[in-house]
């Protein structure tokens, strides 16, 4: 690690969700003595300027015809994304950067300008995130209703948009990842991932740092122009944090862990049905209860503890926000509603896993082969099979780390890679959609 003080490593967060994540790597790295700078937010155009003064409100885009309204979307998307662009390579090359670390490669802001202007400046990009990307069926389940990513047949966005967007049998609609106008201004400016659908990776990044085989085999199917040394499989400190309190946890009372999904948060259900859904589970936890099992209810970290204490009190179980790994390593079984990046977690660490499969056509549970995966698609018949299963012993039932990332070891094994492209012992292509030919003229 020679020189390391000199290599000045810029950590960029998209959301506060994942901020987190990303100061945990970045602190890791302050302490094996790399120079770091943390940052993060949506794009922006500055206040005084004569853009944001003219777009600052919507009203602007709501009185305009339709016609009219997609091109002042397209000119607002267009000129912010290119100002940051120029920001950035001013920031990069004047500012010491020698690695980018960004914690995804897919979202909407001044990240897409940040990873295009280092990939400019010749400077290493890492994609990591403590989440897993949901499968392409999933991300069009929540696009079906939304016109702003629809290409309508015979338009001007289907003959410029049509090799960037997906087919959806379901609806005989075509789609993009991104809404549509703000779709066409990355292609513009080559700023598109050219395979943002189900998998992270799919864009400028140099690699992407996964938590096991099983994501880089769910990321790399159907891809066609990803080459799969750019995903290397790390672990998590996620899972150097499971480890510990795995090793170090002390014997006591049995019990189980609820997932607790922010579905109202994220738009996907109306209070209400967010509520039903969250009651399915907590019945489920009842029936652990009542066999003599603690239950604790793991909520997301990015909704408010608060809204939540009607569980606890309805329900007697007990609150926390604590990041999950702390707690998962003990359980005798996790159970949540659907899949996410905690269900990966618990497969990878043996953990028995229970799928209420009631919210949409969720795909099959990642594979990971030997461990315990259980799916129901009704709280009665989920609430049954854990019934049995904690009946007998559940520590019959744990499985070895199918992955062998689970060793705490995965600390090391980032700062490894960050070296190797420091050092530029590493190096791949970014994955682009092509640029429209007539607007060939940003860089490659």
């Amino acid at each position: 690690m020679d020189n390391v003080k000199h290599k000045k490593i810029l950590f960029y967060y998209t959301s506060k969700t994942n901020s987190n994540h990303i100061n945990e790597i970045a602190d890791l790295c302050k302490r094996s003595g790399f120079q770091v700078e943390v940052t993060g937010n949506r794009i922006e155009v500055p206040k005084n300027s004569t853009v944001s003064q003219a777009f600052s409100t919507k009203k602007y885009f709501n009185i305009a015809p339709i016609g009219l309204k997609n091109i002042l979307k397209f000119l607002y998307h267009f000129f912010g994304l290119l100002y940051f662009y120029f920001y950035f390579l001013f920031y990069l090359n004047y500012g010491n950067i020698r690695l980018l670390v960004v914690s995804g490669d897919r979202d909407i802001g001044r990240i897409n300008s940040l990873i295009k202007a280092a990939g400019i400046s010749n400077i290493p990009v890492v994609v990591t995130s403590n989440a897993i990307a949901g499968p392409k069926e999933e991300s069009l389940h929540f696009r079906r209703n939304n016109p702003g990513y629809i290409i309508k047949k015979n338009s001007i966005l289907s003959k410029l948009l049509n090799d960037v967007s997906v087919y959806d049998s379901k609806t005989g609609e075509r789609y993009t990842f991104f809404g549509k106008i703000y779709t066409l201004a990355l292609r513009v400016l080559g700023m598109l991932p050219l395979e943002p659908w189900g998998r992270l990776g799919g864009g400028g990044g140099w690699c992407c740092l996964v938590d096991s085989s099983a994501t880089k085999s769910s990321y790399l199917r159907g891809a066609k122009f990803i080459s799969e040394k750019k995903y290397i499989v790390t672990g998590s400190l996620e899972h150097d944090r499971l480890y510990k309190a795995a090793t170090e946890a002390p014997s006591g009372s049995p019990y189980i862990i609820l997932g607790i999904q922010n579905w109202y948060e994220n738009g996907v259900f109306t209070a209400d049905a967010a509520t039903q859904k969250h009651k399915n589970i907590l019945n489920i936890g009842k029936v652990a209860r009542d066999l003599g099992y603690k239950v604790l209810l793991a909520l997301h970290p990015a909704v408010a503890k608060c809204d939540y204490e009607w569980m606890k009190n309805e329900y007697g179980f007990e609150l926390t926000q604590e990041p999950i790994a702390s707690n998962l390593g003990g359980a005798s079984a996790y159970v949540v509603n659907g899949v996410s990046s905690t269900t990966r977690l618990a497969i990878l660490a043996g953990i028995p896993l229970f799928i209420l499969d009631d919210v949409i056509e969720m795909p099959s549970p990642h594979e990971c082969n030997g461990n315990t995966v259980f799916v129901g698609n009704n709280w009665e018949s989920l609430s049954k099979t854990l019934l049995t299963f904690l009946f007998d012993d559940a520590e019959t039932y744990r499985d070895n780390d199918c992955d062998n990332v689970i060793d705490g070891q995965a600390g090391k094994r980032i700062i490894g890679v960050f070296n190797a492209l420091l050092n530029r012992e590493i190096r791949l292509r970014s994955t682009y959609a092509r640029r429209l030919p007539e607007l060939n003229w940003l860089g490659d």
